[in-house]
């Protein structure tokens, strides 16, 4: 009964709720908003929430309920300690960027951009989309080619670097294809086979082990990340 009732609940937390001309609607289609974590600005964030229902026809009392929802940290301590509710969106939204104006210094902004770079031991489509998201916080224009490149150049290893320079890519749907073939996050257990020595004490591996791989994806590993049992193939050449 236990497990039957905490089902139940969660089917209740998740269901859409029917709010706005007929349509059913899920506060979770919006983000979070807490300002602690900076990942997004109270003036970004409400005008998320304006641009959403413009699209979805959301009248305010919509955009004060979904909104309610979504706060977290020191903004919900604020909302829950209102004397009274907003009446309505347009007073919510001017008193929450009073409250939280949270406009992020310029500079510093930049040199996240600039210094954040992925780590050997992350997901480069991951890396690909945070570093994006940075890149759009400073609210420049700055065309989708070029974001290619700054994204290109804070990769950490320089073979699946060059791979993607040379490759002239523009869009970042393009590069985000280029990245789902690479795996450079995971350090191999083995056993191997090399199938080509790269230059900078690197690898191109095979696992020998039963993993499913999608096709046409390669393995690019370090010296000092390969166990001591590998197996050489005899194409292997070195460059």
């Amino acid at each position: 009964m236990t497990q039957l009732a905490e089902v139940l609940t969660e089917f209740m937390n998740t269901r859409p709720r029917q709010l706005n001309h007929g349509h059913y609607l899920n506060e979770k289609f919006l983000p979070e908003f807490d300002p602690a974590t900076k990942i997004i600005s109270a003036s970004d964030w409400i005008n998320k929430i304006n641009d959403c229902g413009r699209v979805y026809e959301w009248d305010d009392k919509v955009k004060l309920y979904l909104s309610g929802c979504r706060l977290r940290g020191n903004a919900k301590l604020w909302y829950d300690g209102l004397a009274r509710t907003f009446p309505d969106w347009e007073g919510f939204s001017l008193e929450l960027m009073k409250q939280f104006p949270g406009e992020e210094s310029f500079g510093r902004l930049f040199n996240e951009v600039a210094e954040y770079k992925s780590k050997p031991d992350q997901d480069l489509q991951e890396y690909c989309f945070v570093k994006l998201q940075k890149i759009n916080k400073l609210k420049l224009d700055i065309p989708e080619n070029q974001k290619v490149d700054l994204i290109t150049y804070g990769i950490h290893d320089e073979n699946v670097r060059t791979t993607l320079l040379t490759a002239k890519l523009s869009t970042i749907a393009q590069l985000n294809q280029r990245l789902s073939i690479f795996r450079v996050n995971t350090k191999p257990q083995g056993p191997f086979k090399v199938r080509a020595i790269l230059p900078n004490d690197r690898y191109e591996i095979e696992d020998l082990r039963d993993m499913k791989k999608t096709p046409g994806q390669r393995t690019v590993v370090a010296v000092d990340q390969l166990s001591p049992w590998i197996i050489f193939d005899g194409a292997a050449q070195s460059d």
